[in-house]
């Protein structure tokens, strides 16, 4: 398994000029079951890290798979991993969330996750440049 500081370099977490909080997903390689997991609790230290940084309760959430390339994720998300995101998105308190991706599975999956958690104010997007616009039009009004 790969170090933590090599996962990292899978998901970068930021704030973008517009005051919306950027989770982008970088996958361009085939991660095993146990990488999976170890990227799981590294996003969730890492918003953790970030939220303590810079408060975002009410902030929008832009969610990017679009720089992941589709055939080197593994749809099977271990159970492990899949309870660790649905708890760091049942504890957000974000605003909006915006999700990107041209793969229909991966909208699919995620869109999911946010009905069963219950989670409002959510769409999913193929263009990076819709999502954000339409996170910025939610948060102009």
């Amino acid at each position: 398994m790969r170090s933590d500081k090599e996962l990292e370099k899978f998901v970068k977490i930021f704030l973008n000029k517009n005051n919306i909080v950027n989770i982008v997903f970088v996958i361009q390689e085939h991660i095993s079951r146990e990488e999976q997991i170890r990227i799981a609790e590294l996003v969730k230290k890492g918003i953790s890290i970030f939220s303590k940084k810079h408060p975002y309760q009410g902030q929008s959430v832009l969610i990017d798979f679009s720089l992941s390339r589709a055939r080197n994720i593994n749809y099977y998300v271990p159970s492990e991993a899949r309870a660790i995101y649905v708890k760091i998105i049942a504890n957000n308190k974000s605003g909006r969330v915006a999700y990107v991706s041209k793969d229909i599975l991966i909208r699919t999956v995620i869109k999911f996750i946010f009905v069963v958690i219950g989670k409002k104010n959510v769409k999913s997007f193929i263009s990076k440049k819709k999502a954000l616009d339409w996170l910025k039009k939610i948060k102009s009004k």
